[in-house]
């Protein structure tokens, strides 16, 4: 199993993942501030108020999930960050990191400098440009269960 990857395709499936996040984000800020206003107001009962918490208690939920995806991400391929950093980078590239996992960001976008690494002995890929000079990657998977995994 392989995956192609241009310019063009990166770009669509970069387009089709902000429009995804976008309406994520659009969901979860109608969501906090319906718990918002159901909290605040005493008319709502207590099944309102079960609502917002059950919503609050998801976004949280959502975020250590991608916290803890993250941590074991980082701690599996120590080398893939620099690790000095200035504070204000570090809370970037973390807080990025917890966004990607948060909002699914396919892998082949979060982690493209790895999979496109020359010198990387387990995965198969190939380098090529097309007689319309346009630059191409293909990335390999032993199976399709990675390969829908990784994707």
């Amino acid at each position: 199993y392989a995956k192609l990857v241009t310019k063009s395709s990166h770009y669509i499936q970069l387009g089709k993942v902000l429009v995804a996040v976008a309406v994520k984000v659009s969901s979860m800020v109608s969501q906090l501030s319906l718990a918002g206003s159901c909290l605040q107001r005493p008319e709502t009962g207590m099944l309102g108020r079960f609502f917002a918490l059950c919503s609050l208690l998801r976004m949280l939920f959502m975020a250590f999930h991608a916290i803890n995806k993250m941590k074991t991400k980082f701690d599996k391929d120590p080398g893939d960050l620099v690790r000095r950093v200035s504070p204000l980078d570090h809370l970037f590239i973390s807080f990025s990191a917890i966004f990607f996992s948060m909002f699914d960001v396919p892998t082949v976008l979060s982690d493209l400098p790895i999979l496109t690494h020359v010198r990387k002995p387990l995965q198969p890929f190939a380098v090529f440009r097309t007689p319309e000079a346009v630059r191409a990657w293909v990335i390999g998977w032993l199976n399709r269960s990675q390969f829908e995994v990784d994707s």
